[in-house]
């Protein structure tokens, strides 16, 4: 009997494919796939130190994101997986190793609601966030003031507004900290919220503070003493049990300059460099 050896030999075509032939069939020789995925690439780490802001954020946020931010789930997913999935890859914010185990926070411009309602438009005006929020031109909001006033105004001055609508507002606050004698960023969520319910008296200030919902010129503004940070108002409706939900994004005070710091270049490579990783070195074909 005859080997394989002897009856069998390569042979290779013009683009480098191998055979196996014995004169009168031919065989293709498979290549073994191989996976050359480093995960620990720059690449691949570059992605997963955006991770631990997300954690951290969602953590401060759970009190409001686990039952209201999302008006439906996919099955057998929850508030945290939506918050990844809108966020991650688009969003970058760079912790580095040490931030990390520290639990660092960073405000960042994430989308933390999501639903068929209109989106209520945020712009920036001097030290201020203006909303698209729309009141009579000459309304004030004084100490007197009830709820039921402010919501009769929404609801005449903006369409999209109907009574017994609620609006949220998630202020989140970025504090630094010192720790162990090491400056840690961290945040801290508050939030506040109102029915549109023309026939409540509760006094309005003794519900919403004057530094997140100012009546100016016939629109709703922060004021020029809200804490740095990023703010977000998110409309939400009960229809016959089912909620509606606005989609909204943080929007970042006109003073926050952390998050352009903790997500810059700059402090991508230095939180790489934190766990190892090292900047692959750029070659230059002239040289």
């Amino acid at each position: 009997m005859r080997t394989i050896a002897e009856s069998f030999r390569t042979i290779k075509d013009e683009r480098g494919n191998l055979f196996l032939t014995d004169g009168n069939r031919v065989y293709p020789i498979e290549k073994p796939k191989r996976n050359f995925r480093d995960s620990r690439s720059e690449a691949q780490m570059s992605r997963r130190i955006q991770f631990s802001n997300l954690v951290t954020s969602y953590q401060a946020l759970a009190p409001f994101m686990r039952k209201e931010a999302w008006q439906s789930l996919p099955e057998r997913t929850n508030a945290f997986h939506a918050l990844m999935k809108e966020n991650l890859g688009s969003v970058k914010v760079y912790l580095d190793n040490g931030e990390t185990k520290e639990k660092a926070c960073i405000v960042a411009p994430y989308r933390i609601a999501g639903g068929s309602l209109p989106a209520i438009e945020t712009t920036m005006e001097g030290d201020r966030i203006v909303t698209s929020l729309r009141l009579s031109e000459g309304f004030t909001i004084a100490d007197d003031t009830a709820v039921g006033d402010v919501a009769s105004e929404l609801v005449h001055g903006n369409r999209f507004l109907e009574h017994n609508d609620r609006l949220t507002i998630v202020h989140l606050e970025q504090l630094m900290v010192e720790e162990r004698k090491v400056i840690v960023p961290h945040v801290f969520m508050n939030r506040y919220e109102f029915v549109l319910d023309s026939s409540s008296r509760v006094p309005f200030r003794a519900v919403i503070p004057e530094t997140v919902f100012c009546a100016v010129d016939g629109r709703i503004t922060t004021d020029n003493t809200l804490a740095s940070g990023g703010i977000a108002y998110i409309l939400s409706r009960e229809v016959r049990d089912k909620r509606y939900v606005s989609t909204q994004s943080i929007v970042l005070t006109p003073d926050n300059n952390v998050y352009s710091a903790y997500s810059s270049e700059e402090k991508r490579l230095q939180a790489l460099q934190s766990y190892g990783i090292k900047k692959a070195p750029c070659l230059d074909p002239e040289k």
